[in-house]
């Protein structure tokens, strides 16, 4: 565990009909004082095993400022992948949208090994002076993403991705 993480056991999962589905679930949960942020990882193990591994996945989808799309690629290919892998945050892929509600967002995955290192990467990230004057930079003729949306996923027992 990291930091100030509070490990918790919680009561196996039940299935519709209500039996016990022999996944146990670990539940660790930390807050940054200095972000208010709070991150949860809920791990599961299949029967017979005693935990496995806590990667955690999160989805963010940026919506650009109007006609700033273009700008949000560009900052993060040139920029933002190399600085998320140097505060450990695992770049997993990155898609435009083709067909659907909106063609001007950027959506993405990352990965972390539990929610204790998420918090630690974001923190890192953040306060990274590189990314502070890519940031300053980017925004030089307006802010190009108007909002930010995000999912912290875990894996099914029968997801390829684990």
């Amino acid at each position: 565990m990291h930091g100030n993480s509070t490990p918790l056991q919680v009561p196996p999962l039940r299935s519709a009909q209500g039996r016990d589905d022999g996944r146990r679930h670990l539940l660790d949960a930390r807050r940054s004082g200095a972000e208010n942020l709070a991150a949860v990882t809920i791990c599961s193990a299949r029967p017979g095993q005693r935990e496995r591994s806590c990667v955690i996945y999160e989805l963010r989808v940026y919506e650009a400022a109007t006609g700033r799309l273009p700008d949000v690629n560009k900052r993060f290919n040139d920029h933002t992948t190399k600085l998320f892998e140097r505060h450990g945050i695992k770049n997993v892929g990155y898609w435009t949208t083709d067909v659907g509600e909106s063609n001007h967002e950027l959506t993405y995955m990352v990965a972390f090994k539990d929610a204790g290192q998420r918090m630690d990467a974001w923190k890192s990230f953040r306060a990274d002076p590189e990314w502070q004057r890519v940031v300053t930079e980017s925004h030089r003729n307006g802010v190009i993403v108007a909002k930010v949306r995000n999912q912290i996923l875990i894996p099914t027992p029968y997801s390829p991705m684990q």
